[in-house]
């Protein structure tokens, strides 16, 4: 019994564009963009509501909000752009 090569039918791969998987992750990936820029508008208004109170401090919360939804934007653009390949 030796080892046989497959057929290329089961080989072949399915244009992404066919893919029922590819269009629920082009969703999953619209949802979370639009969850980042929630977060960073969330950012932003956080930190002009501490700055309009004054309470200015080096460590202004809004700032690392802000910067939390570009990391996870990126992460996300990333994981795509890697799912494509």
């Amino acid at each position: 019994m030796g080892l046989t090569r497959p057929k290329m039918s089961q080989v072949a791969k399915k244009p992404k564009h066919k893919d029922k998987k590819f269009y629920l992750s082009v969703l999953k990936v619209a949802a979370y963009l639009g969850a980042c820029y929630a977060l960073y508008t969330a950012g932003v208004a956080i930190g002009e509501a501490l700055y309009t109170a004054q309470v200015v401090s080096d460590l202004n919360p809004g700032d690392y909000i802000q910067a939390a939804a570009g990391l996870f934007a990126l992460a996300n653009i990333t994981s795509f752009v890697n799912e494509l390949v």
